[in-house]
């Protein structure tokens, strides 16, 4: 068995470990506000990581603020599982990308008007930089390629450019319905229910070598701009100073764009286990799968041939994340209720369809205030 189907197994086991007590519906099992020594309420910290969105529900009329800044590099090209030199993905496309960073700052606004609902509000900023490679005919020229003027042109090497580009802006925003489901006196569950909204700019260009205003690739685009329908379900079981979780989110666009095309569905499955080294700190291990289908359609502006970041059907990918991660939560002073944390990941297993960037690592940091 490979390092992929072992990382699946874990995933399918951990989820069935943790819902071994799941029985029926019961009280709603939310943030509990606890008293301090003066008899103020305060918000013990989460243990679950800051890269897991919506994990929980807050009772009525309770607020949460947030803010995450996550940063990913992409070094390096993989077709299948298999990596691929630049050089020799130059043989099929004019242009290649050979790294790129993301950084996104993304905030987060929750508000329950029951108990049994909160609704979650999310906006996304990118900041994007890529550097493609790409061929071209050195000019017939003795100063600039040092050859004999009378080689034929076909017989010239190729000479290879670094070519940079970004994007930045808002990205596509969500709203969602976090529901409550079953309930217990250690385990907890709810039903995500939402949209993403189309925001994000999908007309990004750059500059090519002839001057020419031209758009970028599929992945140095914004957003989708399509209306895509969000749906969830977390389980979280507490043991003490323990804490397992699972929680599976889908995401799927209801129409093709004015482009005419639109993403295609996509699948994140999350795991973790958490530890509460104190009140104040706790430490967490995540391990994740996501499944990320082909685009459908193709933006007519693109050409699918000359690099692979065009070609709609070079966007699927499934990987296995594993991450650690601490939160700190603050419960007395200027900064009560306040909670920082930090976590980093990389992937165990990648597996592409078609020739894509791989993803070296991430790490997210993270700050959230309740009141």
């Amino acid at each position: 068995m490979n390092i992929f189907n072992l990382s699946k197994t874990a995933l399918i086991l951990l989820p069935l470990l943790t819902s071994a007590s799941f029985s029926s519906l019961a009280n709603p099992h939310q943030h509990h506000h606890m008293p301090d020594e003066n008899g103020d309420m305060t918000i013990p910290a989460s243990k679950t990581p800051i890269s897991i969105m919506g994990d929980h529900l807050h009772h009525k009329g309770g607020w949460m603020a947030s803010y995450r800044y996550m940063t990913m590099e992409m070094k390096g090209l993989q077709t299948g599982t298999h990596d691929t030199s630049t050089t020799d993905a130059l043989q099929d496309y004019s242009m290649v990308p050979d790294e790129m960073t993301m950084n996104m700052h993304m905030l987060g606004l929750m508000y329950a008007p029951t108990d049994n609902i909160t609704l979650m509000l999310m906006a996304n900023f990118i900041d994007q930089e890529m550097t493609s490679l790409m061929q071209s005919m050195p000019m017939e020229n003795n100063m600039d390629t040092g050859m004999d003027s009378g080689m034929n042109m076909t017989e010239m090497p190729m000479m290879t450019h670094s070519m940079e580009m970004e994007s930045d802006g808002l990205a596509d925003i969500s709203i969602s319905a976090l529901i409550n489901g079953f309930n217990g006196d250690n385990y907890r569950s709810h039903f995500t229910l939402g949209v993403r909204l189309p925001t994000g700019d999908i007309d990004q260009t750059r500059i090519n070598m002839m001057g020419e205003e031209v758009l970028m690739g599929y992945p140095m685009q914004l957003g989708t701009d399509t209306m895509n329908i969000l749906a969830g379900y977390t389980y979280v079981y507490d043991e003490g100073n323990w804490q397992l979780g699972t929680q599976i989110n889908y995401e799927t666009a209801i129409e093709e764009n004015d482009a005419d095309y639109k993403p295609g569905d996509k699948l994140q499955w999350h795991n973790w286990v958490s530890y509460g080294v104190s009140e104040s700190l706790s430490l967490s291990m995540r391990l994740s799968y996501l499944d990320k289908d082909n685009y459908s359609g193709h933006d007519e502006r693109l050409n699918a041939m000359m690099m692979p970041t065009a070609d709609p059907k070079q966007r699927g990918v499934s990987q296995v994340d594993w991450a650690i991660g601490a939160t700190y939560g603050f419960t007395d002073g200027l900064l009560k209720n306040q909670q920082v944390s930090f976590e980093y990941s990389q992937p165990i297993e990648q597996d592409f369809d078609g020739t894509q960037l791989k993803t070296d690592w991430q790490a997210t940091l993270g700050w959230q205030l309740s009141f």
